[in-house]
């Protein structure tokens, strides 16, 4: 009945749940531990783009030499920041299950058609003698498409943050299907649409359409505020610097006169840098949540290996330790450091208690097996609410349970504890038991100096003492021979088994 037991254990920390529990609560754009930080990185570099606006103005009408393929360069650079950024905010939206992500993403992702579609239909880009596509007023209608589609679609995101929905598969292609409605139906009617630029001049309806991306750049500002502000999201920080430069883009173009002087130069170079921006923040996002998921992992199969662990060394009928659990328990390096952290004196006595019903065979047999499980847990909660709360309970098999109980002052506690424990089960609650079934038990115990690896010459002494209390009568506690003065050093429950 008593076999060979032996296993190894690991202790882990209560901590280790709740990290686990924050952990699942942080996000991409919610990594709380450089939020505060890299909110006044955020307002430091909205400083700088209004220095960078004041100074655009002031030198609007400055002529800057031409720079060959700039146009190429400003283009594709955007094309593939759009792109990139699109990517991850998807592959983020998805594992997050954000349809603010999601949105934010859709964003980019019409950003992705309209700067190419932008590039086609600028003046000598690619043919010198014109646009390759549409006419002399489509690049400008879609200048006007990306920044207040971009702006747009970063209130949108901000809001969707807000209400806190769910991702939408959708929400991508139909970014990119806007795109490609928006610059095809520029392209395609660019004979028709009312004229922007008069000899390369910005006219009043391009003033206009300016105010009007400005506009809509400042209420979007406001709604990424108000969700960075109730999320304590770091990456809506970052997005307001983002609108903010998407709207100073436009605010310094408007005092161009001509192609190249500084306030046609300046927006599409602020136009690269909000793109460039984002990527490296999202960079650095996707490496913080990396991190972080890795340490969820680790932690993760740490507390499932743990409750392997523990559902192995519990008795699932009473929920004390079982036989394993107490070998994992006084085979673990320092468990007698354990209990003096629990608050018992690292010196003193130990008492180990061996626990047997009386006359547990006839309750099966008269009542049934039903009973006599009930019968189980009765005693096992009597014996838990009798014990200190360091003290071990553990159900040793069938109807044998044994306590163990270290940090005593004197022998004379550990009769105390002997008393109690056969008072606390005689007078146990029993509305769960028939009527008139009383359980019963005998107790017995040995007193050492030392618990510190080998357990089974213990158990073996209490075990003797209790069959001692059977023979005088039952319902009793017997106290062995061993000498306190004498220390047992305990290693193994399988080195002493008694009936092995």
């Amino acid at each position: 009945m008593r076999g060979r037991i032996g296993v190894a254990v690991t202790f882990v920390r209560p901590e280790l749940l709740s990290l686990s529990e924050e952990l699942n609560r942080q996000g991409l754009d919610e990594d709380r531990g450089a939020t505060a930080s890299l909110r006044w990185v955020a307002w430091s570099s909205l400083v700088v783009v209004g220095l960078v606006t004041a100074v655009s103005i002031a030198f609007a009408d400055t002529m800057w030499m031409a720079l060959p393929g700039f146009v190429w360069l400003s283009t594709g650079i955007l094309t593939m920041t759009s792109g990139a950024t699109a990517a991850l905010l998807w592959q983020e939206a998805r594992g997050q299950k954000s349809r603010a992500l999601s949105s934010l993403a859709a964003a980019f992702g019409y950003l992705t058609v309209v700067y190419p579609a932008f590039f086609m239909s600028f003046p000598g880009v690619i043919t010198p003698a014109g646009p390759w596509l549409g006419g002399s007023q489509s690049s400008a209608w879609l200048y006007f498409a990306a920044h207040i589609g971009i702006v747009l679609g970063i209130g949108i995101s901000s809001f969707f943050r807000i209400r806190d929905r769910d991702e939408r598969w959708w929400d991508v292609p139909s970014g990119i299907l806007a795109g490609l409605v928006v610059s095809a139906w520029v392209i395609d009617q660019h004979q028709t649409l009312p004229v922007l630029l008069e000899r390369g001049v910005p006219n009043r309806l391009y003033d206009g359409m300016s105010v009007l991306a400005v506009a809509l750049g400042v209420v979007a500002g406001g709604v990424v505020v108000l969700s960075a502000v109730r999320t304590q999201s770091r990456l809506r920080w970052w997005l307001l610097v983002v609108v903010s430069l998407a709207t100073t883009d436009v605010l310094i173009h408007m005092f161009s006169t001509a192609r190249w002087q500084v306030a046609w130069y300046m927006p599409r170079l602020i136009g690269v840098l909000a793109g460039a921006l984002l990527m490296v923040v999202l960079f650095a996002e996707v490496a913080a949540q990396s991190r972080s998921m890795t340490a969820l992992r680790v932690r993760e199969r740490l507390l499932t290996a743990e409750k392997f662990k523990e559902a192995a060394e519990t008795d699932p009928l009473t929920g004390c330790l079982n036989r394993r659990g107490l070998e994992a328990r006084f085979s673990a390096p320092g468990h007698s450091a354990d209990s003096a952290g629990r608050g018992f004196p690292a010196a003193g006595y130990s008492a180990v208690y061996f626990v047997d019903l009386d006359n547990f065979k006839n309750i099966n047999d008269e009542y049934s097996h039903d009973i006599g499980d009930t019968a189980l847990r009765v005693v096992a909660q009597a014996l838990r609410r009798s014990v200190r709360d360091g003290d071990v309970v553990v159900r040793y098999g069938g109807d044998e349970f044994l306590v163990v109980a270290q940090g005593l002052s004197a022998p004379g506690d550990a009769d105390r504890i002997a008393r109690d424990l056969v008072r606390a089960i005689g007078q146990a609650p029993t509305e769960s038991l028939p009527a008139g079934l009383v359980v019963t038990a005998s107790v017995g115990y040995v007193v050492v100096t030392e618990i510190s690896g080998n357990l089974g010459s213990v158990i073996h002494d209490a075990d003797l003492s209790m069959q001692q209390a059977k023979k005088e009568g039952k319902n009793r506690h017997r106290r062995g021979d061993v000498g306190v003065s004498n220390p047992v050093v305990i290693s193994s429950l399988a080195d002493a088994d008694p009936l092995r």
